[in-house]
Order: C-alpha cells, then structure tokens, then sequence
C-alpha cells in the first residue's frame, strides 16, 4: 500500500527564550494525512506530522506558555475502534496535551472540560475521571459527568435506566448524586434525560429538565439540596456572579441569592464574553440594555424605535455590533458609538484574533461568485483595494492582517458563472491593502504580524513577510508498505 509520508524540516532555528506557539494545520495528498502541529514562532514544530488530527487549547488565553494544555485528536484510529470508523468518528477520542506537545494521557476521553486546577475527562459513555494538569488521574467515578462542589465533593450524573420516548427510541435517564471527598453517595432523588452538569461555580449547579418538576429547572448546591423557592422553565447562561433564568414565557437575571437584579419581562437574555470581559445583553422588543456580567453595573441602553427585535453581540475587542430594524452600529463596551454601518451595506465586524480596538471593517458588494470586498476605516472610507474575498485574521498593536483570495472564473452557459476551484490562491496584505504576501499560495494562514502558515505545491511550513522559511513540512515523500 501507498502512504504518503509528511517529513518536517525544520530551517533556520533561531536559539534564544521561548516564543509564541501556534496550532497549525498540514493538509497531506491522501485521505487521513492531514495532521495538527504546534509550532513556536522560531520555527520550532513540537509535534510530529502524523500525530495528531487535531489540537484545541483547553487554557485560558493569555496562560503563561509552559502552563498550556490541549486537547488533542489522534490522527490513526486507536485499535479498539479502528474496525468501526463510523462510531470512531461520531465519538471522536481526545489525549491530555502539554505544552510541549507531548501527550500527557492516552487517546481514552471523548470529552476534555478544564474546571480550575484540575480537567474533567469524560469516557464513552458513563465514566468521568479527574485529572490533574500533569494528566494524573486524582478521581474517577462511574458516570456521566461530575463537577467539583468546592468543598472536596463532587456533583455527579449517574445512569439509572432508560425509556422510550415518542419514537420508541430508548434515552437514558440520569439522576444527580452528590459525593462527598471519601466516595459517599448522597442522592438527590432528581432525574433528567440531560447528560449535562451545568456549574455555577463554588459548588453550585443548574439541574435542567428536571422529571420530578415536570420538566422544570432549579439550582442545586454541592450537597444536592435545592436552592431558592423557585423552579424555571429553563437556566440560561451562567457568570461568576449571575445566572439567566426563564419564567414562563419571558427571561429574567438573578444573582447568586436567587434575587432578581433583571426581572423575568425581557424576551431574551444572554451572555457574550471574549476580551476578558463578560456581558449581558437583554432584549426587549427594540430596546438592548447592557449589563457588566462580573459586577451587575448597568452600563447602557440603545433603542431602536421602529424595530420589534433588536440583537447585540461582541465582534472585536471593546467593539459591538448592534442594531434593530434597518439600523445598525458599533459601539464601545461604554456604549460610545464608533460607526454607523450603511443601511443594505454587507459589512464584517469579526476578526479571527483580536487585540485592541481594530479601525477596519471589511465591505462587500455585488453576488457570488462576482463578489469585491475591500477595507473602509470606521467613518466607511476605503482604504484599500478590491479584492474578491477577504477574511479579517488578526488586528494587534494597531495593524491588521487579512487573508486575500483570488480565483479565476468559468462562464457556462447552463450553470451561469462559477469559480475554477483548482485556481484558487491566497495571500495577505495589511489595513491598507499592502500586499505582505503575493496571492500564489494554495493556502495562507496567519500566525502573528510576521509569520503566516503558508501552502506551496510541494511544501506546508511558517514563513515571515520576507519569504524566508522557518520550518517546512515536505509534500511528497513516499514509501510503500
């Protein structure tokens, strides 16, 4: 059999202290060679071709570079699954990773779930251990999922049979049971069809879906006790401090008392957190009333008066997107307005990464696949060419970097016009429409402000804006076996 066989090279290290590391990706020539690498910006790949399918950080942005953890997806099956690809594939295994590269667990989990000091680590179907951040187990338990109650406990989700249901499929049924330090099992005699323990932090928890309340919700503490006198039709999003709740048709806020510091008349509340911050956003009809989700400030409102639904989200770092009706606008965390976007202007606020408030938008216009897109400043000036696709990849430090796409086009007179899917090539300019890389790469990727993840025909690997090669990944190295 044929395999095709990735060789990494890696050129031109540069000695010196420990750099950013980069999840990158290696898309091989035959099926099932893709593979995920980590790769420190001088060049130095961590993790071998062939290891791993894929690599998510489980750590917080921003912990200290030897401090990360991953989880990794291997890229061979392991052999009690490789004979059934398609449950394989369903339930996909992960491995503890460290910061090196090295996996600090075998591929055994399904679920990997950072919760402080420690990762929560869930087999298939009804086995959760604990691990400390060395990939020692330090507690294990037969069920579904568990979480620490902050008092050497655990609240777990134990199965307890099955039922039917409409379709006469069976559904497991779980049933909550504190733990105490020692093992002790301390019912709650709470069941639910949710296989999902939802903390709230020092040892409290949402019970949702609750068959003994007729499928309400309620809060629970780390011993299982009820909280509060109330039950809810649902328990929304959850901060250290404040929890979303729904009371019959209508959303509401409460603290961690079970008081009501948004009563339930809101038609939807949620939570958006990124750049370390944490919001809450309630609508009501066009009205948006926005909330600091650590401290319960009030920080501002916006209506839109001829709009029955207004939205609000967070697109970049203290910059959000709202609007209502035919309005729409950036604002600040503070709710100081930065741009009003054009009515009908098919504007993109997100970028992939984001540190600082970026000053560039991308603007499209026309239909595919005769689409331009360029860059305008927040007051809607362009400030770059045309280009017929451009994803916002990363602002920082006052600069941007976008990838840039260009493809050629095929005009047939039954399917009308489509793109040549063998000429697309990519490269990347800055907030004004510099080109940093000519459009000639199969794939482009960008890391940092000087180093991208570049594709050639015959080599993956990390390049700077001056071409210069930091490592590479070789296409085309074939063995027979």
């Amino acid at each position: 059999m044929k395999r095709i066989l990735p060789i990494v090279l890696a050129l031109m290290l540069m000695a010196g202290a420990l750099g950013e590391t980069y999840v990158t990706y290696f898309n091989g020539t035959g099926e099932g060679d893709g593979s995920a690498l980590l790769v420190r910006d001088d060049g130095s790949i961590l993790t071998p071709a062939g290891l791993y399918a894929g690599l998510r950080l489980l750590t917080p942005e921003g912990t200290p570079e030897g401090e990360r953890l991953y989880a990794g997806e291997p890229l061979d099956l392991p052999a009690d699954m490789a004979a059934d690809e398609e449950n394989y594939r369903s339930y996909t295994r992960v491995a503890l990773v460290g910061a090196d590269g090295a996996a600090l667990t075998a591929f055994d989990y399904f679920e990997l779930i950072p919760e402080g000091d420690h990762i929560i680590a869930r087999r298939w179907p009804d086995q959760t251990d604990v691990l400390d951040k060395t990939g020692r187990v330090v507690f294990s338990a037969s069920c579904a999922d568990l979480r620490s109650d902050g008092a050497g406990g655990w609240m777990t989700l134990q199965r307890e049979g099955e039922r039917a249901n409409e379709y006469g499929s069976a559904i497991p049924i779980y049933t909550f049971v504190a733990l105490d330090a020692d093992g002790t099992a301390h019912p709650t005699g709470l069941h639910s069809e949710l296989a999902d323990l939802q903390p709230w932090g020092e040892g409290l928890f949402a019970a949702q879906y609750v068959d003994e309340l007729e499928g309400k919700s309620v809060f629970l503490n780390g011993r299982g006790e009820r909280l509060f006198d109330s039950v809810y039709e649902y328990i929304g999003d959850m901060s250290d401090r404040y929890a979303v709740i729904q009371s019959g048709e209508y959303n509401g806020l409460i603290d961690r008392d079970g008081e009501a510091v948004l009563d339930a008349t809101y038609d939807y509340i949620h939570m958006e957190s990124g750049y370390g911050r944490t919001l809450v956003i309630a609508q009501q009809g066009g009205r948006l009333s926005f909330l600091d989700g650590d401290t319960g400030e009030r920080l501002f409102q916006r209506r839109f008066p001829d709009a029955d639904y207004a939205y609000a989200w967070i697109s970049a770092d203290n910059v959000l997107e709202l609007g209502g009706g035919d309005e729409s606008e950036l604002c600040d965390f503070s709710g100081n307005t930065l741009a009003r976007l054009p009515e009908g202007a098919e504007v993109n606020t997100r970028y992939e990464r984001c540190q600082g408030q970026p000053e560039r938008l991308v603007e499209s216009a026309g239909e595919w696949p005769r689409t331009t897109v360029h860059l305008i400043d927040l007051d809607g000036n362009p400030t770059s060419p045309e280009f017929q696709i451009l994803n916002a990849a990363l602002w920082k430090d006052g600069h941007g970097r976008y990838v840039t796409t260009h493809y050629d086009l095929v005009d047939d007179a039954e399917s009308g016009s489509y793109p040549a899917w063998t000429s697309y090539r990519y490269g990347v300019c800055d907030e004004n429409g510099e080109t940093l890389l000519p459009q000639s790469y199969l794939s482009a990727a960008v890391l940092d402000l000087d180093r991208y993840w570049v594709e050639t025909p015959d080599r993956v690997g990390m390049i700077d804006g001056s071409g210069k090669w930091y490592c590479a990944v070789e296409k085309y190295m074939e063995l027979m076996d």
